[in-house]
């Protein structure tokens, strides 16, 4: 059957983007999932996606930027889908420091026309009261950032790892910071829910699933006055959040 439409989407960031798991050995990407479920979830829609994920790569540091101008100058997406700060966390960098270059990112995505779903940074095995705060403060940040086609999702609560069992843990998680293949397509399934609404929040606003989005949507944010409308999804920015919406 031919595809009405295309939505061609950009997957970014370090490791977790690359789908890292047995020390290299094998590379799973998230976009393996989100391609397979989002081409059901919007069936009329043909689904592009290219994934590039750097291992080790840190946000703070300029090359992170330069590999993204690099990929998003060779082809126009639809939606940049970001995540890093992962490695930045683990070099104690600051919190306002990662997220002023990740808000660097987002801005450079947006200006080149694409739509930008940021992830917030998931939990890993390290229990550390100090490394838990400053991974709370950034993805505040991320989730509170407001800015017109900019989009956060609270990923970091749909993957835990101190929550899971021990089978659970075995089966998603690899290294206590990296996850397996099948951790990776439970990734890959939270972000592809997410991005499912805001798009059908998008394209069919007056739909039992966009009405809900935007109800959740409303209630979890605070628009600017009266600037913009808050039905217009490219006159704010919606942070979705699962829980909610399922």
């Amino acid at each position: 059957m031919s595809k009405d439409k295309t939505l061609r989407i950009f997957c970014f960031g370090d490791s977790l983007t690359a789908g890292y798991s047995s020390y290299g050995a094998v590379y799973h990407p998230y976009s393996i999932a989100l391609t397979k479920l989002l081409a059901v979830y919007l069936s009329d829609t043909q689904i592009v996606a290219t994934d590039n994920g750097m291992p080790g790569d840190v946000v703070s540091q300029g090359a992170f930027a330069q590999r993204f101008d690099s990929e998003m100058s060779q082809a126009q997406y639809d939606w940049a889908i970001i995540l890093g700060g992962t490695n930045d966390l683990a070099f104690n960098v600051p919190p306002d420091r990662i997220f002023d270059s990740l808000r660097g990112v987002y801005d450079s995505a947006i200006a080149k026309g694409s739509k930008v779903l940021a992830l917030t940074v998931p939990e890993c095995a390290t229990k550390s009261e100090k490394l838990d705060a400053r991974r709370r403060q950034l993805n505040n940040a991320i989730l509170t950032h407001q800015s017109p086609n900019y989009h956060a999702f609270d990923l970091n609560p749909r993957i835990p790892f101190h929550a899971l069992t021990d089978r659970e843990c075995k089966r998603y998680w690899d290294d206590g910071l990296h996850l397996t293949p099948a951790g990776y397509d439970w990734m890959g399934t939270h972000i592809a829910e997410a991005l499912r609404d805001v798009v059908e929040l998008e394209r069919n606003p007056q739909s039992k699933r966009a009405r809900r989005a935007r109800r959740n949507a409303e209630e979890q944010i605070s628009f600017d006055e009266e600037d913009g409308d808050p039905h217009s999804l490219s006159e704010g920015y919606v942070v979705v959040r699962m829980r909610d919406l399922n």
